[in-house]
């Protein structure tokens, strides 16, 4: 019989039914010789063992401690009355090694500058100075001329100019694309060919501070890649590097 047909109309059990294999009267319950006794385990307690919370009597899990609680931790690192603590003598002291330092010594980087840029304030030899100026402009230091850096630049070189520019390129920088209103400062507006007295929108370009401090080595691989930015963008045309200004179109900013 289903369980179906134990319930009513209503969906109650009817009285007097019961479910699964009924024990029938005259059987051997199978466990007639284990009455009321667990079969045994290795962790079975037995009778005449001493339980192993017998002086835990009263003590609940999860709960605060209180006064009058047994301690757990009964292990072989706990204090004894009367035995001598492992730190008796040092109180107050960390334990030295050979690196440690000791009142009385120099420490080793007294009268030294240190931090994340310990060159700054040193002043530099001129070799060094024309290697590094070398490095930047792609050049080898044989065919190195001049400290560029210090080139004056042209009188057009302006505020006018500087924001004509800027306006032009939608006051982004053009190679990481970050807008002028999320910087706490105006985009820098840098020279293709490095050449400051070649002020023209065909050789200007619009950078935020941390790329235009990224151009300035590899000079070759980035006026090929602006150069070839702005031909695209703007249509302006270019021959060995050389901007071809033309004259009769006018710029619009």
């Amino acid at each position: 019989m289903t369980t179906a047909n134990y319930r009513d109309e209503k969906g109650r059990f009817v009285k007097g039914h019961s479910f699964g294999k009924r024990f029938n009267n005259g059987h051997i319950p199978w466990n007639r010789e284990t009455k009321n006794v667990m079969n045994p385990n290795k962790t079975s307690f037995k009778l005449g063992d001493i339980p192993w919370n017998k002086k835990m009597k009263g003590f609940k899990h999860g709960g605060s401690f209180k006064k009058g609680h047994p301690q757990l931790n009964t292990g072989r690192t706990n204090f004894k009355k009367g035995g001598i603590p492992w730190n008796k003598g040092i109180k107050g002291t960390i334990k030295l090694n050979k690196t440690s330092f000791k009142k009385g010594h120099t420490p080793w980087n007294k009268g030294k500058k240190t931090g994340i840029k310990p060159w700054l304030g040193k002043k530099r030899s001129k070799e060094d100075r024309i290697k590094m100026s070398a490095t930047k402009q792609g050049k080898p230091i044989d065919e190195w001329e001049n400290f560029i850096s210090f080139e004056p630049y042209d009188k057009s070189f302006n505020n006018k100019f500087k924001n004509l520019i800027r306006k032009r390129d939608n006051q982004i920088c053009m190679l990481c694309g970050i807008h002028r209103e999320k910087l706490k400062e105006s985009l820098a507006v840098h020279h293709i060919d490095y050449d400051k007295k070649l002020t023209i929108p065909e050789n200007c370009i619009s950078l935020c501070r941390n790329c235009h401090g990224i151009t300035q080595v590899n000079r070759e691989y980035w006026i090929n890649f602006f150069q070839s930015l702005l031909s695209k963008k703007y249509g302006y045309q270019y021959e060995n590097k050389t901007p071809i200004i033309n004259l009769e179109v006018k710029n619009d900013y």
